[in-house]
């Protein structure tokens, strides 16, 4: 047997632990969402590098700057979680990384406001129904809305009783960068009521 071939077969076993290796290191890391995802990607005839949003769960915050990378975009970070964009093609590179614990795909949320009164129990809150010293209807309570967009002159949000001004403390464009990012946020503008 040539030398030729014997390199190439050292060359194709090396390749092969190595790619065993790191599927198990993915499959310990990577949640099952996204190695199902990373397998369609491997096995399309068309390979288009697109970006994936994913949950990382970190074992030294500290060194999440070694993950913002030009394949790798991290979006927000707090304590040990992080959010970032990742490109399929480049996702095999999380894996061995030590300070990378957990990659879970990110997934779009539904609003399902038909049946969330009933499934919150807010109807029985405000009808004084339960262990409750009486009904609640919410007057002064802060919320969060996590929506696509928002029509802020709709006459839900104006003040009632100030028709110029608005019931919306804040508002956070995620798309928009040209203002103030929130904090501990590296996206998007925060604006306030006077803005």
């Amino acid at each position: 047997m040539s030398k030729f071939l014997i390199h190439r077969r050292i060359h194709v076993f090396i390749f092969a632990f190595l790619l065993v290796s790191f599927n198990s290191i993915a499959q310990q890391k990577f949640d099952a969402k996204l190695q199902e995802q990373l397998v369609g990607y491997q096995n399309a005839s068309f390979k288009k590098d697109i970006e994936v949003n994913v949950l990382l769960q970190l074992n030294n915050p500290k060194e999440i700057g070694q993950l913002n990378t030009d394949w790798c975009q991290i979006n927000s970070h707090l304590g040990n979680v992080a959010t970032a964009r990742v490109k399929l093609s480049h996702m095999h590179k999380l894996a061995p990384l030590a300070t990378v614990t957990r990659v879970n795909m990110g997934a779009l949320e539904a609003p399902e406001m038909d049946s969330v009164k009933v499934k919150t129990n807010a109807w029985a809150v405000q009808k004084d129904w339960g262990p409750i010293d009486r009904a609640y209807t919410g007057k002064g309570t802060i919320i969060g809305i996590v929506d696509t967009g928002i029509d802020y002159y709709h006459p839900e949000f104006r003040d009632r009783t100030k028709e110029d001004e608005t019931r919306i403390l804040y508002l956070w464009n995620q798309w928009d960068d040209s203002g103030t990012n929130p904090d501990s946020f590296s996206y998007g503008s925060e604006y306030n009521k006077t803005q």
